[in-house]
Parts: C-alpha cells; structure tokens; sequence
C-alpha cells in the first residue's frame, strides 16, 4: 500500500475535494467557475501526491508548491463565489478555514526540508 494514504494532509486534501464537489452541486454558479474550482481543488490532492513519489528534494518541493498554488486558487475561488452571494458566509467560511489549513501545511512542507525526506 501506498505510503500517502496514511498521511494526514492527503486526508484532508481528498476530503477537502470531495467536499467542494458536494458544495458546488446544487448552485447556480456560472458554468466556468464550478469546473475552474473542481480543478483546482483536484490539482491540490494530485500534485500533493506526486511529490511524495518523488525521490530527490527538489523535485518534491516543486509539486508541493503547484499543490498550494491550487489551494490558494480555491481559497479565491471561494471567495468569489461568497461575494456573488453562491454560498452562504457559513459555506465559505468552513471551506476557506479547511483551504487555509492545508495551505499552511504545504507551506510547512516546503520550507522545512526534513519533514518530507524519504521515510519520514
């Protein structure tokens, strides 16, 4: 099995998709910003784990940028999505305080070299 199953952050990221994808069924948001968010909250869970497949630091550590990048796109998305009155205050703010957690955790991931090495 996989050894990113176990990690926390892919939990969070997995759920955080799956949980943006139900948030977004009934609305009537236009038609390119829905798939626009998806994508992005998508891209956060792939790159996260393609960076943990990665052998050498660099290599690692870009992925991990493209995941929090994507974050960061939701977390706008969102945003926008409130302000156009798409979801409820109470919708954005559990999404973006989710958003925001696993931001914070990529961002520790990519300055602190030795919590991602091989076997950590």
């Amino acid at each position: 099995m996989s050894n990113f199953l176990n990690l926390e952050i892919y939990k969070l990221t997995k759920t955080f998709y799956l949980e943006s994808r139900a948030l977004l069924k009934d609305t009537r948001a236009d038609y390119f910003i829905k798939p626009q968010f998806q994508r992005a909250a998508h891209s956060v869970n792939l790159n996260l784990v393609e960076g943990t497949s990665r052998i050498t630091w660099p290599s690692r550590r870009n992925f991990y940028i493209i995941a929090r990048g994507s974050v960061l796109e939701c977390m706008t998305i969102l945003d926008l999505l409130k302000e156009e009155g798409f979801i409820t205050i109470q919708q954005f703010q559990y999404h973006f305080n989710k958003a925001d957690q696993i931001s914070r955790m990529l961002y520790a991931m990519i300055n602190k070299k030795g919590v991602t090495k091989k076997g950590a």
